[in-house]
């Protein structure tokens, strides 16, 4: 039987963390010298974006936003954080994987938080 699943009207990004982000992780506060990449792939962050023609000027526009957010899920202190943010930056410290099909596998409605 197939089942058509109900899509929504965003793409998502997956951010895979790379050596360079692991390498950062241990220059934060109390740092897991045990952690690996292996360790931060198991749980990457998601992002959902609005459909867009061009994924990656899109990228290239918002990153900020998406780095901080990494940044601060190790370290609240932003002077402890990478001095270059720029957009190679972060292209260094992640592997960026876009998906345009986002399927709502969930019951009941979506709630944000903050």
């Amino acid at each position: 039987m197939y089942y058509y699943l109900p899509a929504i009207n965003r793409y998502a990004i997956v951010l895979l963390p790379s050596e360079e982000y692991l390498k950062w992780t241990q220059t934060c506060v109390d740092p897991d010298p045990n952690l690996t990449l292996a360790d931060l792939w198991e749980d990457p962050s998601v992002y959902l974006i609005p459909e867009v023609e061009d994924l990656g000027n899109w990228l290239e526009q918002n990153y900020l936003v998406m780095f901080e957010e990494e940044l601060g899920s190790w370290d609240i202190k932003e002077e402890n954080w990478p001095e270059d943010r720029s957009f190679d930056a972060f292209l260094r410290f992640f592997h960026v994987v876009f998906a345009s099909s986002v399927m709502d596998l969930g019951k009941g409605r979506i709630v944000k938080e903050r």
